[in-house]
């Protein structure tokens, strides 16, 4: 009984082959230029759209952020809290939907911090 198998399928042998890979070398004799890196110039109103706070507004601009990570609260810089979601982006403002459903457009250096379900919301990027 102890060399009875646990578990006995009545079919035909099953045998795997695993492909070796062979070891490809490269023996080029050709001679490529190199790449020169282009250094890209950036406008003063280009580098306000890069900034952390927009960066982090543009994370809640997809749909899937919006339906999961509501409502968020946006405190102000002068001790306003609004609650709402993030509608839509431009170069300095932002514009919020809130919860009563009004839509108004704020300057995007005038919040302060982003928080959700009462704690501050951590950096993310998309």
């Amino acid at each position: 009984m102890e060399t009875d198998p646990l578990l006995f399928v009545s079919g035909p042998p099953v045998y795997r082959h695993h492909k070796k890979t062979k070891k490809w070398i490269e023996e080029s004799t050709s001679i490529f230029p190199e790449r020169q890196l282009e250094v890209e110039v950036k406008v003063e109103s280009e580098v306000k759209t890069e900034s952390t706070m927009w960066k982090r507004l543009n994370y809640f601009t997809s749909p899937f952020a919006q339906h999961v990570y509501k409502p968020l609260t946006f405190q102000m810089k002068y001790g306003e809290s609004l609650q709402g979601l993030v509608d839509k982006l431009d170069d300095e403002s932002a514009t919020l939907r809130l919860v009563d459903g009004t839509i108004i457009s704020i300057d995007m250096n005038d919040i302060q911090e982003i928080n959700w379900r009462g704690k501050p919301f951590p950096v993310r990027f998309r």
